[in-house]
């Protein structure tokens, strides 16, 4: 839709008229009024704008014929139905939530679609009134390629119809909950003589006395009527309601479209939070009320949310619905709690409750202790509703491995919680925990020993920021990053800071928030402050900080390389790492035909990883370093120590080692020729060349010949005549000398190691890092990190970088424009590339 930019749509939302559009956006217009007029149709069909009350009721006469453009664009973009527009869509248009979706899987079968081309949300609200998801779909086209008896071929002629294969009525099984308000649909004279008499009451008394909940009313009635379209239903949101986002179940993960309902959907999932209200989720997010009042009324419609202490009035309730109760278990507002099987049993409920409240003027001390107590605890309880949590923050990977290792029968549904709502919260956290507690390590091996060991340190995360007295929370709320970016900084600032008292990161941490990098807009946060601390820009920062770090070369996108410096092509293996991804190991002689694909994409970080002699080795220190432990790397630690602030953060330091060759090399003294025996003749002879094999591989060396049995080496019964074992002239490790220098420094709680988890955990706890002198240095110490990397990249960088969207990332971190070469000493200009 053109003529459709965020400015002219922020101007047709606030109703404004084209005589009081800016002279600018009337030029962007061509001064054409007709051009604004256009766009305000199709911003209004776009966004299921109400024709009464919105700028549209100007534009376009025909206020039927707009609502008829309307669902048809929803229905051809496989947009929800507009429940919201219930009145005038089912009213007036006669066309049911039912009979719009039987329309959009007719024109998605009629295209051949695939089930996934249907939105999440649509394929969900299809899937609860028509029974259909991803296996019934599937079926249901097979069925239309039945083969003819003409040659076996299909075409469009002999395909059974896609209604003739589709429900003529909703599944039995849908949810209605009582507090739902029954409105009349579109009911016409043949309608009326085909309903029962109870039917016929049912309607005459909505008629008469308008719409009610459908509590007050017969179950069964409702629910045929509703089967029938002749009915519909609205889900009223107060203003002061609380709603709560229990696990999701039966949630569709196809894909999402982006548009406008759908952007808010997602914004509000991961913002809804029990202790607070609408009206106040509303003011918080800045979205207009009656917008929020949809969103939630939607969850509440799919199951995805339900009101907290939402309750029914059983002196209003009909009988009927207790069995239904039993099922949905709302909560009832009623002083005994018995089950109520007739008429007879609820009067005598009410005389019951009658007397009881005809007593309470005869209170006793004790009583009116219990009394002052029970108000306390509610004070209490609402101070604790006012207090804050932990956050802690996790990206996508995580939910992958929740998701695909299956670990638990039931850990998925909190796993796409966790993935589509963004949040799992404190009141879900202890069935969370509880299966978490099922998975057992006994599975943890081989490649799947990743999920294992992701759950388990999840876990004991959980388990240790909790409630932890030392903390001073009410709990802990896992959020999740993506998530989090949709909404913008000003309201991202607000969200985090109004429940949150601390955020700690997972590490690594691939997608980053740079709000976090504001210590004066949120709260104290325990991982990465920037998106540029996630990128490779930091490492080279820290390598030029401190002086040491493994030769590395930052190569720019859209580079072609058709050799590598020296020191890298003289190495065995390179660390790879591309933008915005983890670091992979890469052999030398692959590493050129790789970069070229790779820097067609994005930035490649190149690093020296091991040479021929010694395979180089990692190792990770968890931070605040509490006490030197002699090793041999505490030297880099305390040089790292000395330019980044260790001591009011946690994380770990990633130290590799370059094992170097002593000067003097010893090697095994051959025999002369004088002393040369038969047998020693026999074991030179079978003896290979081993200078370039490390001590490990030539033990499996020696192993493997020795067991060879063949007469090549001799008869297995004469072992005078066969070598019974390799003496090689080898290098061992005895002639390396250990050189450790830093490779990666991540902020956050890893969750790939168990012991380097309870170690940072630990810290976090008894380390005094979340005191309020803590806290506060830490402030300040970020501040000085973000200044001095951010200028660091902008010394390597052209200026026009960050005006050019296509050189950034998501995160909007710069991409590089020129190679920048660090040599293990310093950055240098990259000069000449030769190999040799």
């Amino acid at each position: 839709m053109a003529n459709s930019n965020a400015e002219i749509e922020s101007f047709i939302r606030s109703k404004t008229s084209w005589e009081s559009l800016p002279i600018v956006v009337q030029q962007q217009l061509g001064n054409s009024s007709k051009e604004y007029e256009k766009s305000v149709v199709q911003f209004s069909i776009r966004n299921q704008l109400r024709y009464r009350g919105n700028l549209v009721r100007h534009v376009k006469k025909d206020e039927k014929r707009y609502y008829e453009e309307l669902v048809d664009y929803s229905r051809r973009n496989l947009m929800l139905f507009p429940y919201h527009l219930s009145d005038v869509v089912v009213k007036g248009l006669r066309i049911t939530p039912f009979q719009y979706y039987i329309m959009v899987l007719e024109i998605i079968m009629g295209q051949e679609k695939s089930y996934d081309s249907l939105p999440n949300f649509t394929a969900v609200d299809c899937l609860r009134l028509l029974g259909i998801g991803r296996n019934q779909y599937i079926e249901l086209m097979n069925k239309t390629r039945t083969k003819t008896k003409f040659g076996g071929f299909t075409t469009s002629l002999f395909r059974k119809s896609y209604r003739d294969l589709l429900p003529t009525r909703p599944v039995s099984s849908v949810t209605i909950l009582p507090w739902w308000v029954v409105q009349v649909g579109y009911i016409t004279e043949d309608d009326v003589r085909s309903l029962t008499k109870p039917q016929k009451t049912v309607i005459d008394q909505i008629i008469d006395h308008g719409p009610c909940p459908a509590g007050q009313l017969a179950y069964s009635e409702v629910h045929s009527l509703y089967l029938q379209g002749l009915i519909y239903l609205d889900i009223l949101i107060d203003d002061k309601d609380h709603m709560v986002v229990p696990p999701l179940e039966g949630f569709v993960m196809n894909r999402v479209t982006g548009d406008y309902f759908e952007t808010l959907l997602y914004k509000i999932f991961v913002s809804l939070d029990e202790h607070t209200t609408v009206s106040e989720m509303a003011a918080l997010l800045q979205i207009e009320l009656g917008l929020v009042k949809d969103a939630v009324a939607l969850y509440c419609r799919l199951g995805f949310a339900k009101k907290k202490n939402c309750e029914v009035d059983s002196d209003t309730l009909h009988p009927s619905w207790y069995d239904q109760m039993e099922i949905n278990k709302p909560r009832i507002r009623s002083s005994s709690v018995v089950s109520m099987d007739s008429d007879e049993e609820d009067s005598l409920l009410k005389e019951l409750n009658r007397a009881l409240e005809t007593d309470t003027d005869s209170v006793t001390g004790d009583e009116l202790i219990d009394n002052r107590e029970d108000s306390e605890a509610r004070e209490v309880e609402e101070v604790k509703a006012a207090a804050k949590k932990i956050a802690f923050l996790f990206d996508s990977t995580l939910t992958a491995y929740l998701m695909m290792g299956n670990l638990s029968p039931s850990l998925k549904n909190h796993a796409v919680t966790m993935f589509e709502v963004g949040k799992l919260s404190e009141e879900q956290m202890d069935q969370f925990l509880e299966e978490l507690e099922k998975i057992s390590t006994v599975d943890a091996e081989g490649e799947a020993g990743v999920y294992f060991t992701a759950a388990i340190t999840l876990r004991d995360t959980i388990s240790c920021l909790r409630g932890n007295p030392s903390l001073a929370s009410l709990g802990l709320d896992l959020v999740r990053c993506e998530s989090l970016q949709s909404l913008d900084q000003s309201t991202l600032a607000r969200l985090l800071t109004k429940n949150y008292s601390l955020l700690v990161c997972m590490a690594p941490l691939t997608h980053q928030l740079r709000v976090l990098g504001s210590p004066s807009l949120c709260p104290p946060v325990l991982g990465p402050g920037l998106p540029e601390v996630a990128s490779s820009w930091f490492k080279l920062f820290l390598y030029s900080l401190c002086g040491q770090g493994p030769p590395s070369l930052l190569i720019p996108k859209g580079w072609k390389m058709r050799c590598l410096p020296r020191p890298l092509s003289s190495s065995s293996t390179l660390l790879v790492t591309t933008w915005g991804h983890e670091a992979t190991e890469v052999p030398t002689l692959g590493a050129l035909s790789m970069l070229q694909d790779a820097l067609l994409h994005s930035p490649v970080l190149l690093q020296l990883f091991s040479s021929a002699e010694q395979k180089a080795q990692t190792k990770h220190i968890a931070f605040p370093v509490q006490e030197e432990q002699g090793h041999s790397f505490d030297s880099v630690l305390r040089q790292v120590g000395d330019k980044v602030d260790l001591t009011h953060t946690c994380g770990y330091v990633t130290v590799v080692n370059f094992p170097r060759k002593t000067d003097k090399v010893i090697k095994q003294d051959k025999p002369t020729k004088q002393a040369t025996t038969e047998k020693d003749k026999l074991e030179r002879e079978g003896s290979p060349a081993g200078e370039s094999l490390d001590s490990s591989t030539v033990q499996l060396l020696e192993e493997e010949i020795d067991n060879i049995d063949s007469p090549m080496a001799g008869e297995p019964t004469k072992k005078a005549q066969r070598p019974t074992n390799l003496k090689l002239s080898v290098q061992t490790n005895n002639d390396l000398v250990e050189e450790w220098k830093l490779l990666e420094l991540s902020y956050g709680v890893p969750l790939f190691d168990t012991e380097l988890n309870a170690a940072i955990t630990g810290r976090i706890v008894k380390g005094g890092l979340v005191t309020e002198e803590s806290l506060a240095s830490l402030g300040g110490d970020c501040e000085k990190l973000k200044q001095g990397l951010l200028d660091f990249i902008k010394e390597n960088t052209d200026s026009y970088n960050c005006s050019i969207p296509s050189m950034m990332d998501d995160n909007e971190v710069p991409y590089p424009t020129k190679p920048v070469w660090f040599d293990g000493a310093e950055i240098r200009p990259v000069g000449p590339i030769f190999n040799k």
